[in-house]
């Protein structure tokens, strides 16, 4: 999953866009996100320099939401990779329904398809 939402990450083609990492994210989000993942806070630059550090990150992030949206999808693995692709790009889990959203959710599932056995 983890990987899938790397692959599909917007590229803003800004040097500067104000999201770090290959996962693309905000500031104020790598900041809490490692605090609760790592124990630490970590800078924006830090996540964005350290790619073993962002994907840890990431990784504790995804899984933990990716267990919780299996149980309430009964174990559907499809609808569980939407739910947290549109999670990851909106916050919610059922508002990516239409237009780039959707767009986006569909290219998560599609890497995610790709990668399993």
């Amino acid at each position: 999953m983890v990987e899938a939402l790397r692959k599909a990450a917007p590229r803003t083609g800004k040097q500067n866009d104000g999201l770090y990492s290959d996962w693309q994210v905000k500031p104020e989000t790598a900041r809490g996100w490692s605090k609760q993942c790592l124990g630490r806070e970590v800078t924006p630059s830090q996540f964005e320099s350290s790619p073993a550090t962002a994907r840890q990150v990431v990784t504790c992030v995804v899984q933990d939401e990716f267990n919780k949206m299996l149980r309430a999808t009964s174990n559907n693995e499809t609808r569980t990779v939407q739910s947290v692709a549109c999670w990851w790009m909106t916050g919610q889990y059922n508002s990516c329904r239409s237009g780039a959203t959707a767009t986006y959710v569909q290219q998560v599932t599609r890497f995610y398809q790709q990668q399993r056995p």
